[in-house]
């Protein structure tokens, strides 16, 4: 088996981030030659391993027989999972819906709720309790100020209790009200900018979701939830 060997300011450079333990594995390669040694990394047809005595290698994929190949798969799969422990999505619907109409004008108000459904990801365990903060940032406008408002930071927390291996909770936030009005072509709603939740297991944070992502270039968390209203 031929391994490159990394040395120790470059693999202490690559490998510092890594923060998932795992056992050891057997890989072999394709002459029959096998070694001990934990995964560390799998990107671009490469697999890196510690051994024992904490040497670093880089081991090309296509030199590893099909058993070997499939265990670092199955660890890039359950590394992943491990770091992204939480799958996340939301659903919004309005409800007390009231809408107007005069000659060409249109005009709804309706409370708006978001729903928040949570699965955990995590291949060994559940989640006995899941702390969860948010916040929401709200856009009213309204055609008849002529200006557009800044945005409203609402803010909260919720807890889950025992979240089961794969399984899958939710929660609601608060309703917010909202209005449009429509007149012809011309069409002025409240918006919603951003939703920013993040998780917390024992007050370690372990996961967050940001939608949409690009919203969120240059926030910062602490401030913005900080400075947040509770939901009204």
């Amino acid at each position: 088996m031929r391994f490159v060997y990394i040395s120790a300011f470059f693999a202490f450079t690559l490998f510092g981030a890594i923060t998932k333990a795992n056992e050891s594995v057997k890989l072999t390669n394709l002459d029959g030659r096998s070694i001990e040694a934990r995964i560390l990394r799998f990107q671009n047809d490469a697999v890196d391993i510690q051994t024992a005595d904490n040497r670093l290698f880089t081991i090309r994929m296509d030199t590893l027989d099909k058993e070997s190949q499939e265990r670092v798969r199955s660890w890039q799969s359950d590394a992943w999972m491990e770091s992204n422990p939480l799958d996340i999505t939301i659903t919004r619907r309005k409800v007390d819906r009231n809408v107007s109409t005069a000659y060409r004008y249109r005009r709804e108000t309706a409370r708006l709720i978001h729903t928040v459904q949570i699965q955990n990801r995590r291949m060994a365990r559940e989640i006995p309790k899941l702390e969860v903060r948010f916040i929401l940032y709200y856009r009213p406008r309204r055609y008849y100020a002529m200006t557009q408002r800044p945005t409203i930071t609402y803010k909260g927390t919720t807890t889950i209790e025992t979240l089961r291996q794969f399984g899958t909770d939710s929660f609601e936030m608060r309703p917010i009200d909202t209005y449009s009005w429509r007149h012809g072509s011309m069409r002025y709603e409240d918006e919603i900018d951003g939703i920013w939740i993040r998780f917390y297991e024992n007050g370690k944070l372990i996961g967050q979701h940001q939608e949409p992502p690009s919203y969120f270039t240059g926030r910062n968390w602490d401030t913005d939830f900080r400075n947040a209203s509770e939901f009204p």
